[in-house]
């Protein structure tokens, strides 16, 4: 049942009680609630007594001739049902004062003042609304801050801690390069690393990412021959052998795992780059 609201919709009644309003016809110079809104639809309705004194706005349902008081939004009655006394009353479609949007002064959308509100209300946003705060830069969404401080800009982007990005195209991703004069590899530092071994090493990851997640990473190692490595647990090469390093030169390794660093597999890239 969508709800309708039509021009110059205005019929009388001489309904008494609490119920559906039986609807006498169109007054002079007005559209029936039937022809104008529809049977089955629902609308904004108000009802005045001759006098004024028993009045009534709701959301009504319309029917062949009838107008079914759905949901009371205000009344003579303190908000509730109005009995009415006999007598003729008028029957108008109308647009309920707590439902109206309006904009304020400086151009903020509010509901409309009524009587039985206390004051103006900015309007609360639904769970599918944002609600864009500070004029042309954009800092709050929801009135939460979305950058800490700052305005949003375009250009590059950098996120820090866990993100999911759901179906998003990302153009010119680049890594991090990091060199590391010591034997540990911090994958929260980048994902391509530099070392020149100068004595026996043992190499170290860490801030590996859990299981069912890939980390992955470059090592671009200078001298690897020139003295003993002792690679981190779980490593696994082609053959089930490390690889014989370059002595005096470059060489390129890459690595990933997928269960956490439990297990870790190591490719040879280039040897004796030049």
């Amino acid at each position: 049942m969508p709800l309708v609201l039509k021009d110059r919709v205005k019929e009388t009644t001489t309904t008494v009680g609490t119920g559906t309003l039986t609807l006498n016809g169109a007054s002079t110079g007005y559209q029936t609630f039937s022809s104008a809104v529809g049977n089955g639809n629902t609308t904004y309705y108000a009802i005045s007594s001759a006098g004024g004194s028993e009045w009534e706005v709701g959301v009504g349902t319309v029917g062949a001739g009838t107008l079914a008081r759905t949901t009371i939004l205000a009344s003579s009655n303190a908000g509730s049902v109005v009995s009415l006394s006999a007598g003729t009353k008028d029957v108008f479609v109308t647009y309920a004062a707590s439902k109206a949007l309006t904009q304020d002064d400086i151009g903020s959308l509010v509901q409309a003042y009524d009587a039985d509100l206390t004051s103006w209300a900015a309007i609360a946003p639904s769970a599918k609304q944002d609600t864009l705060v500070s004029g042309t830069n954009i800092k709050t969404i929801n009135s939460t801050s979305v950058l800490g401080s700052g305005d949003i800009v375009t250009g590059d982007v950098t996120l820090t801690g866990t993100q999911t990005l759901t179906n998003k195209t990302i153009t010119g991703l680049r890594e991090t390069r990091a060199a590391t004069a010591s034997n540990a590899v911090n994958l929260s530092n980048g994902n391509y690393f530099t070392h020149t071994l100068s004595g026996a090493t043992t190499f170290t990851v860490s801030n590996v990412a859990s299981s069912g997640s890939v980390s992955a990473f470059v090592l671009d190692l200078t001298n690897g021959g020139s003295a003993t490595i002792t690679w981190w647990s779980g490593m696994k090469w082609a053959g089930g052998t490390a690889p014989t390093l370059t002595s005096s030169g470059r060489d390129v390794l890459a690595f990933f795992t997928h269960d956490g660093g439990t297990t870790w597999n190591g490719f040879v890239l280039g040897k004796d780059v030049k």
